[in-house]
């Protein structure tokens, strides 16, 4: 009976510790920029938790609803950037839509390119409402083999991803 109380009194500790754990999760984002030889365009596609993005509308909008995928694309669009280091100027990139599948959102964008870039600055700021210490993470894909997180080379820099 001892054995018993106590294998359930480990259970109810672990159960109050993952609950913890799960109260306290940090905003992030997830951004993939991929080269597509077939398109000659970058893809790039972000994710966000959904309460996140249910955070970023504030207003009791949907997330989804037309309205609130809408809106959360228009907010990506002004907050991500990529730029060449020659003219520092924002690549205008084509908004392609977003996605709700429940735990995440999908945003999707491309560039389209007669060549792959070589070097480029990363700008984002997708969740700078929400907290200060939220974690943006970029995954550059080289090619179909393998991605880095950051920069591909030294001709690529992660700029404006924290404050």
């Amino acid at each position: 009976m001892t054995a018993s109380y106590r294998l359930c009194a480990i259970a109810l500790s672990l159960l109050m510790l993952a609950t913890t754990a799960w109260a306290h999760r940090q905003p992030g984002v997830v951004s993939r920029i991929e080269w597509s030889q077939d398109d000659q365009a970058l893809h790039i596609t972000h994710r966000l938790h959904a309460h996140d993005a249910v955070r970023l509308l504030s207003d009791g909008i949907a997330l989804d609803s037309v309205d609130g995928l809408a809106r959360i694309a228009i907010h990506v669009e002004t907050r991500f950037a990529l730029t060449t280091e020659r003219d520092d100027q924002p690549m205008a990139l084509e908004m392609i839509g977003a996605e709700n599948d429940g735990d995440d959102v999908y945003v999707y964008q491309q560039l389209s390119l007669n060549t792959p870039p070589v070097a480029v600055q990363v700008a984002s700021r997708l969740l700078d409402e929400l907290r200060d210490t939220a974690n943006t993470l970029v995954f550059v894909v080289e090619d179909e083999t393998h991605s880095v997180v950051g920069p591909p080379s030294k001709d690529w820099r992660i700029v404006g991803a924290a404050k």
